[in-house]
């Protein structure tokens, strides 16, 4: 299941009648609200993605302790804010990184060297932008590093 924009209350409904979901592909920010609610409401899941977002560095953390089935989880090309002042970084704490390798079968984030992560990095630390576009999500949200979630 690939999940767009969708509110809050749709996103628990489909919790509550969709209790053996296994994967999710998401292409919006991950706050602690949605780690919240995607812990709460799908807890069978094994597979999931949020490459090319905005990440929560403590939603991540709440996904990967608060899922027990969760097997991959992928943050590729991600931005993870670093604090309030919204200054971003490319590269998560390395708490997030040793709790994914230490519970997870796959986690993905990038290296330094990415060069899709260089490019969004570019495209953030523009003043001219009002609003950041992840262009991969745009042209390539099709493609994903978990092969369940290729269309």
């Amino acid at each position: 299941m690939t999940v767009r924009e969708v509110s809050s209350v749709e996103l628990q409904a489909i919790g509550e009648n969709c209790r053996n979901l296994t994967t999710m592909k998401f292409t919006t920010m991950l706050s602690k609200d949605l780690a919240n609610i995607i812990v709460c409401n799908f807890p069978s899941l094994e597979r999931l993605s949020f490459r090319c977002n905005y990440a929560c560095i403590d939603a991540s953390m709440s996904l990967i302790i608060g899922l027990p089935n969760l097997k991959i989880f992928n943050l590729s090309h991600c931005i993870f804010p670093q604090n309030t002042t919204g200054i971003l970084g490319m590269r998560p704490k390395d708490e997030l990184v040793q709790a994914g390798t230490k519970k997870l079968v796959r986690f993905m984030v990038c290296c330094s060297d990415c060069t899709i992560c260089q490019d969004v990095w570019k495209q953030a630390n523009n003043p001219n932008r009002y609003k950041l576009e992840f262009r991969y999500v745009k042209e390539r949200w099709k493609t994903d590093e978990i092969k369940e979630l290729e269309l």
